[in-house]
């Protein structure tokens, strides 16, 4: 059944090189001009609204994401699809786990944005947002999972809602928090959904 979704691979390829094609240059035009306008007036627009609840949601759906939390988070999960009896979903979502490449991009600094987390990795590494990378291709994987493997019901539409939004969500948490710019966001999703293609590929091939 986790064949039935890739009946197009042409489309697939020609997303993955476009993605790619953008990924790189994105990457070649923040390392040569690391602050860029465009993602400080996103970045200011963004901040500008912080009711209570949103300030609260933001913070949330990136703490998971963290040191030392995230190894629990990604352990877990091997765990529990290993004591399922999905062990080869288990190895595939380790692959999952190992897709990220960053590059040497100044972080936001608090004379420019709101940063909640000064100093985070040395201010440095802020491309593609890594955060963003591996919820895409971690929790992306738990939803095709969810989607060839799983039978309908309340309970797996709600997991795919939660997993959904926990991907549509990242990106614009690590822009509000200061943790990255918007233009790392994009490089995560774009990095993050390369990876997922390649993990769905991995798993079919050892399926």
């Amino acid at each position: 059944r986790g064949n039935t979704i890739w009946r197009h691979p042409v489309a697939v390829l020609v997303y993955v090189v476009l993605a790619t094609a953008i990924l790189l240059a994105l990457g070649f035009a923040v390392h040569t001009a690391p602050l860029d306008p465009l993602d400080l007036a996103i970045t200011r627009a963004v901040q500008a609204f912080h009711p209570a609840w949103f300030d609260l949601l933001m913070r949330g759906i990136g703490e998971p994401g963290y040191p030392p939390q995230v190894y629990v988070v990604v352990a877990w999960i091997f765990v529990v699809l290993f004591a399922s009896g999905l062990k080869w979903e288990a190895i595939a979502h380790a692959f999952a786990t190992v897709g990220i490449g960053p590059v040497d991009r100044p972080r936001p600094t608090p004379n420019l944005v709101h940063v909640i987390h000064p100093g985070l990795d040395g201010g440095k590494f802020s491309f593609p947002a890594g955060h963003v990378e591996s919820y895409v291709a971690i929790f992306g994987f738990l939803i095709f999972l969810l989607v060839v493997l799983g039978r309908p019901s309340w309970l797996r539409t709600l997991e795919i809602i939660f997993f959904g939004a926990l991907i549509a969500l990242i990106g614009l948490s690590r822009v509000y928090v200061g943790d990255h710019w918007p233009s790392d966001a994009l490089g995560g999703y774009l990095l993050g959904s390369d990876w997922l293609i390649a993990t769905i590929y991995f798993y079919n091939w050892g399926k």
